[in-house]
């Protein structure tokens, strides 16, 4: 099985489509308000709405997993996919400073591990700046980030995300790097088995600087 992104929520955007075209008589969404609204007086720039405050027309319950109302089916793992103690101190010196240098020495498995990291806690910029630029095939980082005013079910929770990060990459530390043919140590793949049996794998790249990277789209 190849895995996409780990932003799975595109799975989980689908079902409530589809529970919302089941429902009688489904409110209309409203239409999402413009985020920079320049108005003609003077080009004042009024930002809204409030990016901290609810985008949703769907009930609380369907972004928590722990609810009992909750409507959608996650299977069960009996492993969590978390990082190290080492590997949360790069994962956090990473964020802190955007600074691609301080996983220099860091083993494909664990740069493979803060990209997931990141995409499971939102942070999108660190994420897609751990993919290797030959890789993107012209994908912009405005292209990648979800925009500003998109409602939370297309954007998805950490609750969420974690579990389905669980699901797919609970055994990662179980997998084992093979090298390919010919690019001595520069491209390598990761293989491994999610709880479910699926076989996963994670092709890295090193950059100019001897840095892991993931390669997008070779998965």
């Amino acid at each position: 099985m190849k895995i996409l992104r780990l932003m799975i929520v595109a799975a989980i955007c689908a079902s409530l489509l589809a529970l919302a075209a089941c429902t009688e008589d489904p409110p209309a969404p409203e239409q999402p308000p413009n985020i920079q609204d320049i108005t003609d007086q003077g080009g004042e720039i009024h930002i809204s709405p409030d990016l901290n405050e609810p985008r949703s027309e769907y009930p609380p319950a369907y972004f928590d997993p722990a609810d009992p109302d909750f409507p959608f089916e996650i299977p069960p793992t009996t492993g969590l996919f978390g990082l190290t103690d080492d590997e949360r101190a790069l994962y956090e010196a990473y964020i802190a400073t955007s600074d691609l240098s301080v996983l220099y020495d860091a083993p494909a498995v664990s740069v493979m591990k803060i990209w997931i990291q990141a995409g499971i806690d939102g942070n999108n910029v660190h994420e897609f700046n751990l993919y290797h630029p030959d890789t993107l095939d012209g994908l912009t980082l405005e292209q990648f980030l979800p925009p500003p005013e998109a409602p939370w079910e297309f954007i998805g929770t950490p609750a969420i995300r974690q579990l389905w990060a669980n699901v797919f990459f609970s055994q990662i530390d179980d997998g084992e790097l093979i090298e390919y043919p010919g690019n001595g140590a520069n491209r390598a793949v990761w293989v491994f088995y999610a709880e479910h049996e699926e076989r996963i794998s994670l092709s890295v790249r090193r950059n100019n600087d001897g840095v892991w990277l993931v390669e997008r789209g070779f998965m």
